[in-house]
C-alpha cells in the first residue's frame, strides 16, 4: 500500500513539472512600459525600423513635427527590445530582428527561449498561430481570426458570384483552438527545426542586389542545395544570399543564429523560406529561396493589361486582371499565415513580392535594401528609411506595427498590381505631402486623401471598396488576412493560370 502511495505520489510530481516546462507567459501579463529610447535596438539601416523621436525632416525640409510623440529618457537599466513590451492602448510591440525583414511577436520570442514564465491561464489580443501544418492555401486546416464588426463591412456580405454566406459567417463557423495548444505547436516548430550548412564554394553570386544594416544580399546560383523540407536536390536553382557584416560581433552573431533559426520554421508556400546557412566561414550568410522572374514590381512592368480581344504586338507580354488577382491572392495567403504567427512585415510592396513559374509568388524583404528602389523610401535626419507610400498612419505617427499595419500595406500593393507597376503611390505628391496627409488621419481632420481608384478597367467597385475598407483610420475596423484572402479566392474563383 504504502508502495503505491509513493508511486502516485511521484506520477503527481512529474506531471506537475511537465505542465510547468510546457506553458508559456502571456505577454499581456505582466506588461511594462517601452521608452522610445529603446527604439535603439531596432536596426537603424532598415526600412524596417521605427523613429527614435524628433521631427520627420530630410532632403525636403521639416515635417509634421507633431506627428511622432516625445521620447521620455531611457532609463539607465534598458535590455534588449525581445525582453521588454510595449504599453501603448495595449498595443504590443513586435520584436524588430537583427537581419530579416520580420518583426517577431513576444510570444514567438517565448517560444524560442527555454527560460519562459509559465502561468496556465493567460489570454492573448494577438493572432496566434495554427496547430497544424498544413498550408493556409487549405481554408479547413486555419483557425479563424477575429473579425472586423462593421456591420456595413464588405466582408458582411456575400460577394458577387458566391453564396449567400458572408465572409463574416465563415469566419464564426469554427472554433479556434486555445492559446497553450498554439503556443505548443510553436514550440514543438522551434525546437525541431534543423537547419542544413551548405558548403560555400557551391555558390556562384550573380549579381548584388544592395547593402543592408546586415551586411550584403546578393542572387546567386545554388548548386545541389536541398529544396525546402525534403532532403532531396533539384540540381542547380537560384537563391538570395544575405552576408552578415564580415566585423560583426559575437552579440550580433547569436541573433543571427536565433533570428535564422526562427525564419527557419516558416512553412508557407507563399513565403520566401530559408534553404541553407554558411557557417564554416566568415562571413556567415544565410541562403534562402529566389524565384525565376524576379521581383514583382518589374515583373509587372514587362507585361501590359490584356484587355479584352485587343491585339498585341508580337513579343509583347500581357496579364489578364484575373491573372493579377491570383498574384494578390497569393500574397493576402502568405500574410495569412504571418498574420496567424503574429509576425509583422512592416514593409510590404510589389517590390518585396518574387515572381516564379506560373505566376507562383512568394513574399520577401529584398526589395528593402535594392539601390533601385531608394527613391520608395524617405530618409530621415537620423540615416533610417521609411516607405511612407505603403505605411499605415498610426506606423508613421505612432510608430505602431500591427498586422493591421501591415493590412493597410497590403491595400497599397494591390492598387501597385492593378496599376500594373506603372504608377507610384500618390505619384504627385512629395514625401512631405504624404507625411501629411497621413497625418490627417491622426488628428482625424477629415482631409486625408485616398489613393484613387486604380486605372484597370476590370477593377470592380467591391475590389476598390476592399482597397478603402483595409485603409480605414481604426484598426479595428480593417479586415484581417483571413477575410481579405477568402474574398479574393471568391473573386477568382475557378482561375488556373495556364
Amino acid at each position: 500500500m504504502a508502495f503505491i502511495i509513493l508511486l502516485a505520489l511521484a506520477i503527481f510530481l512529474m506531471v506537475s513539472r511537465h505542465r510547468q516546462r510546457k506553458c508559456f507567459a502571456s505577454p499581456l501579463a505582466t506588461k511594462t512600459a517601452l521608452s522610445a529610447g529603446n527604439h535603439q535596438h531596432l536596426s537603424t539601416g532598415s526600412s524596417c525600423g521605427t523613429g527614435t523621436g524628433g521631427s520627420y525632416s530630410g532632403k525636403e525640409g521639416t515635417i509634421v513635427s507633431s506627428c511622432l510623440p516625445p521620447p521620455p529618457p531611457a532609463p539607465p537599466d534598458a535590455v534588449l527590445l525581445m525582453d521588454r513590451l510595449v504599453k501603448l492602448d495595449d498595443y504590443q510591440e513586435p520584436y524588430q530582428a537583427l537581419s530579416p525583414f520580420y518583426s517577431y511577436s513576444n510570444v514567438v520570442m517565448q517560444s524560442v527561449n527555454n527560460n519562459a514564465a509559465v502561468p496556465a491561464d493567460v489570454s492573448y489580443d494577438y493572432a496566434v498561430p495554427e496547430t497544424g501544418t498544413i498550408p493556409l492555401l487549405s481554408p479547413e486546416a486555419t483557425p479563424p481570426l477575429p473579425c472586423s464588426g462593421d456591420k456595413d463591412s464588405l466582408f458582411s456580405k456575400g460577394s458577387k458570384g458566391s453564396s449567400n454566406r458572408s465572409i463574416k459567417d465563415e469566419c464564426k463557423g469554427k472554433k479556434s483552438p486555445s492559446q497553450q495548444e498554439v503556443l505548443s505547436a510553436l514550440k514543438r516548430r522551434l525546437e525541431q527545426t534543423v537547419v542544413p550548412d551548405f558548403p560555400r564554394h557551391r555558390l556562384r553570386m550573380l549579381s548584388k542586389i544592395g547593402e543592408g544594416a546586415f551586411g550584403t544580399i546578393y542572387v546567386a546560383e545554388a548548386d545541389g542545395i536541398p529544396e525546402y523540407g525534403i532532403a532531396a536536390s533539384l540540381g542547380k536553382r537560384l537563391v538570395a544570399v544575405k552576408f552578415l557584416l564580415q566585423n560583426a560581433s559575437e552579440k550580433e552573431k547569436m541573433n543571427f543564429h536565433r533570428d535564422v533559426r526562427i525564419l527557419a520554421a516558416l512553412e508557407d508556400v507563399n513565403i520566401a523560406r530559408v534553404l541553407g546557412v554558411c557557417t564554416h566561414e566568415e562571413p556567415l550568410c544565410v541562403v534562402m529561396e529566389y524565384l525565376e522572374h524576379g521581383d514583382l514590381n518589374q515583373f509587372l512592368k514587362s507585361h501590359v493589361f490584356a484587355e479584352g480581344t485587343r491585339t498585341l504586338q508580337m513579343g509583347v507580354k500581357s496579364l489578364s486582371f484575373n491573372c493579377l488577382l491570383y498574384m494578390a491572392t497569393q500574397i493576402a495567403s502568405g500574410m495569412r499565415y504571418l498574420e496567424t504567427l503574429n509576425f509583422v512585415h512592416r514593409d510590404l510592396a510589389t517590390r518585396n513580392c518574387l515572381v516564379g513559374k506560373a505566376y507562383h509568388i512568394k513574399i520577401s524583404d529584398f526589395g528593402t535594401d535594392n539601390e533601385y528602389y531608394s527613391s520608395d523610401y524617405y530618409k530621415l535626419d537620423n540615416g533610417m528609411t521609411i516607405p511612407v507610400r505603403w505605411m499605415a498612419w498610426e506606423s508613421l505617427c505612432m510608430g505602431k506595427y500591427t498586422t493591421k499595419s501591415d493590412v493597410w500595406s497590403f491595400a497599397v500593393t494591390l492598387w501597385e498590381i492593378l496599376n500594373m507597376g506603372r504608377r507610384r503611390p500618390y505619384d504627385g505628391l512629395s514625401d512631405a505631402e504624404v507625411v501629411e496627409n497621413l497625418s490627417h488621419l491622426e488628428t482625424n481632420s477629415g482631409d486625408f486623401l485616398f489613393l484613387p481608384r486604380p486605372s484597370s478597367p476590370s477593377c470592380t467597385n467591391d475590389i476598390y471598396d476592399l482597397m478603402l475598407e483595409c485603409w480605414r483610420r481604426l484598426e479595428s475596423e480593417r479586415p484581417s488576412f483571413r477575410e481579405i484572402h477568402l474574398f479574393l479566392q471568391r473573386k477568382n474563383l475557378g482561375y488556373a493560370p495556364l
